[in-house]
């Protein structure tokens, strides 16, 4: 856990201090883009343990809110635009049936989190092909109506013997060809749990 802050942690110390010494303006834009993209991983990072702590200390609430199904998948849909700026190759869509309820009550907030880590993987680790996000849903009861969400991908997959630990905290699977994807092996964990707490 330690090397996972420090490497964002020591970008933006040693950016912060080139940024300092130059007058040249295509590396003063550079750095500064160096320091902003590891400050939002260092934030994520952070929140991340900061959402893993309240979970193993019971203290994550759920803050439920009327909100509206399109207006959520247009900004998983900009939030993809934004991971696949630089991987041309890779296409996002979003599968969603045009009959489902519009407007829903839940925490929007922390559904949302757990889109987000899950696009997040498969964006970091899909370089061709596609990413898609199906959604679907069913009522349960008149007050009650269940919503599926699905993130596939043409990426390199899981192996099965992984497929037991991705849900533990600090965890990867252990595979060589994505040892360069930074990450602390929380957004999984914490997906489930965001889940697992929304029944």
């Amino acid at each position: 856990m330690s090397h996972e802050i420090r490497t964002p942690l020591n970008a933006i110390v040693g950016f912060s201090e080139l940024l300092t010494m130059t007058d040249d303006q295509s590396k003063r834009e550079l750095y500064n883009h160096y320091i902003s993209s590891n400050s939002d991983m260092l934030l994520k990072l952070i929140n991340d343990i900061l959402d893993i702590s309240k979970i193993e200390a019971g203290k994550m609430d759920l803050y439920e809110t009327d909100y509206h199904l399109w207006e959520l998948l247009k900004e998983c849909e900009a939030t993809m635009s934004e991971l696949l700026i630089h991987k041309s190759n890779v296409k996002f869509s979003i599968n969603a049936d045009k009959s489902l309820q519009e407007h829903l009550h839940g925490d929007v907030l922390r559904l949302k989190q757990a889109l987000i880590n899950l696009l997040n993987n498969a964006a970091k680790y899909t370089e061709k092909g596609s990413i898609t996000l199906s959604v679907s849903g069913e009522r349960k009861k008149s007050s009650e109506f269940i919503m599926k969400f699905v993130v596939q991908d043409t990426g390199i997959g899981i192996h099965q013997d992984d497929l037991a630990k991705i849900y533990e905290p600090f965890e990867r699977a252990n595979i060589i060809e994505t040892r360069h994807i930074l990450g602390a092996g929380l957004g999984l964990t914490l997906v489930k749990n965001i889940i697992d707490i929304m029944n």
